[in-house]
């Protein structure tokens, strides 16, 4: 690969690798603003990082000077976790009733514990984020 001798300002970035990291922040951006559209009673920060990363490349001949630097760039965002409201599940015991009268003298008797999710779906319905469109 050629090495590339340009300044690194915000117009250059356009430019760098096809433009995929112009489109790869333009894309973070969009989601952490809709993020706020979708939540705009959520006091809690959203954040863009555009991270740069240099290693020093010294030069063939004398490893005292560098010769170029390899750089990557890395974008990611956060926005705030997703959190139902409590929802209360019942739980329900259920005995191990498929051991012989053999196995029965040897082994204490095993209490399994199963999550009755019946209606979990609709439980969980509201996380779908809402819009404008979807309230009226």
């Amino acid at each position: 690969m050629p090495i590339q001798e340009r300044d690194l300002t915000f117009e250059s970035l356009e430019a760098m690798s096809d433009g995929r990291i112009a489109m790869l922040l333009k894309r973070h951006l969009q989601n952490v603003a809709a993020d706020c559209m979708n939540r705009p009673h959520d006091k809690a920060k959203r954040k863009v990082v555009l991270e740069f990363i240099f290693v020093p490349v010294p030069d063939v001949d004398d490893m005292t000077v560098c010769d170029r630097v390899d750089m990557e760039i890395e974008c990611k965002s956060k926005v705030p976790t997703f959190r139902t409201k409590v929802i209360q599940r019942a739980v329900a015991k259920l005995m191990n009733a498929s051991r012989t009268a053999k196995a029965a003298n040897h082994r204490h008797n095993h209490i399994t514990y199963e999550l009755a999710l019946l209606g979990l779906l609709e439980a969980i319905d509201g996380l779908k984020p809402t819009t404008k469109a979807s309230q009226s």
